[in-house]
């Protein structure tokens, strides 16, 4: 996460400003304490959106304990069916996350 957080932020020149700032204005130059992430809202907002946009676990598998239809009737799901959930694509669709989801290399911004 921390690789895919750089590489946003260094993208993103405006967002790191204010990523440092903060840091700097919470921190005083003293070394970060896990208590001081409460008080960084920010660098926590862009923490979370680089999970959403480079998920860590991109994708994962669930099996079907016993037989279910999904979506109306339109898909009938067998028992000890491997289902695929794609994080990765989920947290990524325009119809929740607005039509810029997809340029995240350079409309990084948590706020």
């Amino acid at each position: 996460m921390m690789s895919f957080m750089v590489y946003f932020l260094l993208k993103n020149p405006d967002t790191l400003r204010k990523v440092r700032a903060e840091i700097d204005t919470v921190l005083e130059g003293r070394p970060m304490q896990a208590e001081d992430m409460d008080k960084l809202p920010y660098l926590e907002a862009v923490m979370r959106e680089t999970l959403r946009l480079a998920p860590t676990a991109p994708a994962r598998s669930v099996r079907a304990l016993h037989e279910e239809t999904l979506g109306n009737g339109k898909h009938s799901i067998p028992t000890d069916a491997n289902l695929v959930v794609h994080t990765w694509i989920m947290q990524k669709d325009p119809a929740i996350w607005g039509e810029d989801v997809r340029h995240y290399g350079c409309t990084f911004s948590p706020s």
